[in-house]
C-alpha cells in the first residue's frame, strides 16, 4: 500500500511539474524537435552498431591473445580486494588420523590431495577446494565458523591455519593469497583482460564499418561536404 501511495504521488508530482513548464515556457523553449531528432538519430546508430556487432564480429579471444595482453598490460589488472586460493575442511573432533590430515593439506602433492578428498568423502562435515580457484576473502570468511585474529598476517604467512572447539576441529590450507592493490594474477583477471580485448576490438571493427560506409557513399556521390 505505502508503495502504491509513493508511485501515486510522484506520478502527480511529474504531471504537475509538467503542467507548470507548459504554462511558463515560451514557445522557442517548449520546441523539442531538434532535440528529439538528435536523441533518435543517436539511438538508432547505437542499436544499429550493436546489431552489426552481434552479427559480425569476431567474439572469440584465444588464450594466447588473453595470455599476451595481460603480460603487456598487467599493471592495469589491479586487484580491489584480498583474494587467496585455499582449502577448508571441517571435521568432527573425534575424526581419525588429524594430524595425518593436517600433513596433507599443508602439503601441494597431487597425492596428498586425493587422500585429502578421499578422506573428507566418509569423514568431513565439509570440505571445499578452492585450490585451482581465486575466492575473495570476505567470502572466505563467510565460510568459515571462526575469525581470524588478523586475517591479512594469516593469509600471507601461515600454510595451515586449526581451530578447535568441544565438537569440531577446523583446517585451513592456505595456497596463495593475494592483497588489494596488487597485481591480480592472471587466472583472476582473464575475465576482465577478455572485457578489455573485446571492448578494444569493438571500437576498432564500428570504426572499420563508419570509414567503409562513408567512403562507399562518397564513391556513390550519395554524400557531399563542403567548407564554406
Amino acid at each position: 500500500m505505502l508503495l502504491l501511495k509513493r508511485y501515486a504521488e510522484n506520478w502527480a508530482k511529474t504531471v504537475i511539474l509538467e503542467s507548470q513548464a507548459e504554462m511558463n515556457l515560451t514557445a522557442a523553449e517548449k520546441d523539442l524537435t531538434q532535440e528529439l531528432e538528435a536523441y533518435r538519430s543517436a539511438l538508432l546508430t547505437f542499436r544499429y552498431k550493436e546489431k552489426l556487432v552481434y552479427a559480425k564480429m569476431d567474439t572469440v579471444v584465444t588464450e594466447q591473445e588473453s595470455r599476451s595482453y595481460y603480460d603487456q598490460h598487467a599493471q592495469d589488472f589491479v586487484l580491489d580486494r584480498d583474494i587467496v586460493q585455499c582449502v577448508f575442511v571441517h571435521l568432527p573432533i573425534t575424526a581419525p588420523s588429524l594430524d595425518e590430515v593436517k600433513q596433507w593439506i599443508k602439503s601441494d602433492t597431487e597425492e596428498d590431495m586425493m587422500s585429502l578428498a578421499q578422506y573428507c568423502l566418509t569423514n568431513a562435515v565439509r570440505y571445499q577446494d578452492f585450490e585451482d580457484q581465486w575466492i575473495s576473502v570476505r567470502r572466505l570468511e563467510s565460510i568459515l565458523p571462526f575469525q581470524l585474529e588478523d586475517m591479512h598476517a594469516d593469509l600471507y604467512s601461515k600454510p595451515l591455519i586449526a581451530q578447535e572447539d568441544s565438537t569440531s576441529c577446523y583446517l585451513l590450507g592456505i595456497r596463495n593469497y593475494r592483497a588489494a592493490d596488487q597485481v591480480a594474477p592472471y587466472e583472476y583477471a582473464i575475465p576482465n583482460v577478455r572485457n578489455v580485448i573485446l571492448n578494444q576490438r569493438k571500437l576498432r571493427f564500428i570504426s572499420s564499418v563508419e570509414n567503409e560506409l562513408y567512403e562507399d557513399a562518397l564513391s556513390k556521390d550519395r554524400v557531399e561536404i563542403k567548407i564554406r
